[in-house]
This record gives C-alpha cells, sequence and structure tokens, in this order.
C-alpha cells in the first residue's frame, strides 16, 4: 500500500469547560501492526469476550440516551466484557427523518437541523466526558457509534463517527463516515478519509470500524485489512438476510471478526416520543417532522387507520407488513417468499396491528461473524417478530458453525436491570486472535493472496481542513499548517 503525504499533523482538542484532552495522530495507527508475530500464544489462544448491545437510543435526546447507555455499561462491566460495539448513531440516533418525511417543508427541515445539531456530541464536551467517565467505570473497550457535532469551523457540521474508547475511558481513536448514503446526506457531513484508523484496544487485539454501507467500500475495507484490524465492527441501520450475507462474505474476505448492530427503533414507543423533536408540531410555528414520522412509519408496516385509535372491530392485511427473513418467517410463509423477503399474508384483528405496528420497525438484528465468515452469532432481533431467534439466544445461542460440526453454544445473554429482557439486552460471544491468524492460512488478502506486483491501492490520508494558511501571511506562520 502506498501511502500519500506522511507528514501530518497531531490534532489536539481541549474542553475549557472538563478539561478533557483528545489527542489524535492518524500516523499512530500506521506504526507497531508489524509486531503481530511478538504476540505471545497466550494472549492468541486467551478468549477475548466480544459483542453488543442491541437497544433503542432516546432518539434525539442526547442527555437521556447517555443516561440509557450508562445503564448498559454496566452490566457489560459486570459480565467482564472486553469489546462492546452499539448501532449506527447510538448517541443520540439514527436520523430517520428523511426517509419517512417530505424535504420541501424549508421551516421544519432548519429547526430538525437545530434540534439534530443540539443533540449530537461533541468531543471535548461535558457530554463527552461523562460517557467516558461511565466507560472507565464499567472496564469495557467501546467502539461507540455517535453523531459527532464538529468542534472546529462553524461548529454546525455532523458527522457519522465511530470513537473508540478504551477501558480507562480513553479516546484512542475516530473514525467519520467517508461516505453517508442517500438521505443520510441531508444531515451528515463526509467524513475526509484520514481517520482509517486500526487502533489496540487493552485485552482485545486490533480493532476497526466501518459505518453500515461504508463496509461496501472495497478498498476502504482493504485498507484496514492492511493495517492488520482483527476486530471490525460495522454499525449499521440495514437489516435482513441481504445484509446478514454481507456481514459474513467481508468476514471471510479480511480473515477477521465482524460485530454487526442495527438499528431498534419502536416509532410509537417512549423513546420516540421523548425525542428532542416529539413536541415541536404543537409549537407555534412548530415543525411537523414528528406526526409526518409517524405516519411514514405506519405506512411502511402496512397499517390502515391511526395505530393510536384502535377499533377492534376492524382488521388489517398485513400482506404489505414487510419482515426480513428469519425462521418464524419461513414457518409461517413457505409460499410467500419473494427472493429475500417474507410476507405475512394473513389479516389480523386491528387491536392486534395496533399493538405490531406500535413496536418495533428495526429490531437489531445483532450478528458476529468469525474469520471463516461463519456466524458464531445468529443474528438476533428483538420482542414479538423475531421470538425465535431471542429464544435460541437466550437458551445458549446453540448451533452448528457448519456441516459436520456439532451442535454448541457460541454466545449468551447479558440483561440489564430496569429493561425489557426480551426486547434490550446484550449479546456476547468469545472470541481470540489466534483464530484470526489461523484463519490466513488458507487466504490473506494482504498476505498470500495479495499480488502488489499487479494491483496497488493508494490512500491519501492527508488531514482536510476548513482554511489553511499560506507562507507570509500576517501572523508569521510558514508552514501553511491547517487551522
Amino acid at each position: 500500500m502506498k501511502i500519500i503525504a506522511s507528514a501530518v499533523a497531531l490534532l489536539s482538542t481541549v474542553s475549557a469547560a472538563t478539561g478533557t484532552t483528545y489527542h489524535e495522530d492518524p500516523t499512530m495507527h500506521l506504526t507497531g501492526w508489524h509486531n503481530r508475530n511478538q504476540v505471545s500464544p497466550e494472549e492468541d489462544t486467551k478468549p477475548v469476550h466480544i459483542g453488543s448491545i442491541q437497544a433503542e437510543p432516546v432518539h434525539w435526546n442526547l442527555t437521556a440516551s447517555i443516561d440509557k447507555f450508562c445503564d448498559f455499561m454496566v452490566s457489560a462491566g459486570a459480565a467482564n466484557m472486553d469489546l462492546v460495539a452499539l448501532s449506527e448513531g447510538f448517541l443520540s440516533g439514527y436520523p430517520w427523518f428523511n426517509f419517512f418525511a417530505s424535504t420541501y417543508d424549508m421551516a421544519s427541515n432548519s429547526k430538525i437541523s437545530q434540534l439534530f445539531a443540539e443533540n449530537s456530541l461533541q468531543v471535548g464536551s461535558a457530554e463527552m466526558a461523562r460517557v467516558q467517565e461511565c466507560i472507565a467505570e464499567a472496564g469495557v473497550n467501546v467502539v461507540l457509534p455517535i453523531n459527532e457535532r464538529d468542534d472546529k469551523g462553524s461548529q454546525a457540521a455532523v458527522f457519522n463517527t465511530a470513537l473508540f474508547i478504551d477501558k480507562s475511558g480513553e479516546i484512542i481513536g475516530r473514525h467519520r463516515k467517508t461516505l453517508p448514503s442517500f438521505t443520510e446526506r441531508f444531515w451528515w457531513t463526509q467524513g475526509d478519509g484520514t481517520d482509517l484508523v486500526v487502533v489496540d484496544m487493552p485485552d482485545v487485539g486490533r480493532v476497526c470500524s466501518l459505518l453500515c454501507w461504508e463496509s461496501y467500500l472495497v478498498l476502504a475495507c482493504y485498507t484496514l485489512m492492511a493495517h492488520g484490524c482483527e476486530f471490525l465492527v460495522v454499525p449499521t441501520q440495514d437489516i435482513g438476510s441481504i445484509w446478514e450475507s454481507h456481514v459474513s462474505d467481508i468476514a471471510r474476505e479480511g480473515r477477521w471478526y465482524v460485530i454487526a448492530q442495527g438499528q431498534v427503533v419502536a416509532p410509537y414507543g417512549e423513546a420516540m416520543q421523548r425525542s428532542a423533536i416529539a413536541g415541536t408540531h404543537t409549537q407555534p410555528g412548530g415543525s411537523q417532522w414528528y406526526p409526518r414520522l409517524l405516519e411514514g412509519f405506519k405506512n411502511a408496516y402496512g397499517c390502515t387507520g391511526s395505530p393510536l385509535i384502535a377499533n377492534a372491530t376492524e382488521t388489517v392485511n398485513r400482506q404489505n407488513l414487510l419482515r426480513g427473513s428469519s425462521a418464524t418467517a419461513a414457518k409461517e410463509s413457505q409460499k410467500n417468499v419473494v427472493d429475500t423477503v417474507s410476507w405475512i399474508p394473513e389479516p389480523v384483528p386491528l387491536d392486534q396491528a395496533v399493538e405490531k405496528c406500535a413496536t418495533y420497525f428495526m429490531d437489531g438484528g445483532m450478528s458476529i461473524a468469525d474469520p471463516n465468515g461463519r456466524f458464531l452469532v445468529n443474528p438476533i432481533h428483538s420482542n414479538y417478530m423475531y421470538a425465535d431467534t431471542v429464544n435460541a439466544a437466550r437458551s445458549g445461542c446453540v448451533h452448528s458453525l457448519g456441516p459436520g460440526i456439532p451442535e454448541e453454544s457460541h454466545c449468551e445473554f447479558v440483561e440489564v436491570d430496569g429493561y425489557n429482557r426480551d426486547e434490550e439486552f446484550i449479546v456476547l460471544a468469545n472470541a481470540s486472535r489466534g483464530e484470526v491468524l489461523a484463519s490466513k492460512l488458507y487466504q490473506d488478502n494482504v498476505g498470500n493472496y495479495a499480488r502488489t506486483d499487479i494491483w496497488k491501492v493508494e490512500w491519501d490520508n492527508a488531514p482536510q481542513d476548513y482554511i489553511f494558511e499560506t507562507a507570509g501571511n500576517s501572523n508569521g506562520n510558514q508552514h501553511g499548517n491547517g487551522l
């Protein structure tokens, strides 16, 4: 791999309010990984407890989402977990706005943009310090996906960011999504690609992250492979069998563990109603985004009438209720499978439809694939829609990793006090660095499968900034450093 622009400045952010300091040197992640052969056999075989928090943030309510995050970290620490992941934009909520509402209401757009930025986390802030304290108290390494409000320029830009925070609470790396997809571009600013980092996390190994469909960027994956990543964390908004096959594929391609965590969203649930936007439509000149958002969710479910006004005499045809594939869906609708999507055709009483339409639009789908592409954790979905996968996991995640391989328990649930055990939980599995190394005997894209005589990759990791000084300016800076 050829790396352009080797002289990269040390970035430092200091909060006057908290004294929190975060240093990021993009070059530090490019050295040291060549010492992989110095890892002791004991470190290679030691179990690494990896997993994910499957829970719903309090959408676009930063303080409440941090409170919830800290609750879950207490349980993760008690379970002696080494590495924990969460869903995309967990602090404080994926920007669902444009998926289900019109974009031409400019007054609403501006108001929602303000609330979105105000409830985004800023590195160096008092809120960030509290997050770090919770992690330090739990003693767990975390890959934390956030809506990150920029601390430079106008401080209005919001990035889709994964923070790497070690078990002492120190931020040791940051990755900003390079390519937001579809309507995400309305809310998130593009990362500049300088921070495709691989970090060393204590008691874990070399950890990296790509955010959702950024993992389809083949060269981004290759860059992280070339830096020796062993544990790839993929927070996502996606769900269903196509995404699940992708998780398996990239695990085998990279010969690394992949932890994937999808969204948990209950449109009419408490977490959505406590969001910063929930009451804006009742205010003078307020935004209509919240009722439009709920109406969009309802339409996506194929519900008729208002889910908030039940008429027990009506019925709803659930033919249009889209569900990702699962054992339950397969059993219930063997004859109604279209490609990878299962449909539930039978009509149900409206009171039942109200309950189901008011439950989950997205229900997690957390999974972990090993370096051979086999699922240690089969995709696990919350609550009624996929009760079979919840029950299977709760009974010990017992399944076979392949033909001729006996069934074994590969993962377990960690329950969190105060939360519904069938809906929000932590799932963990045992991994090992040695498994990563062993799998590369067969295929290693930056080893025995690399043909650098034919193909080469260039990665421009020079940081981009809003304004640059030039030689001869009034303050005497002759080096053109970014402000």
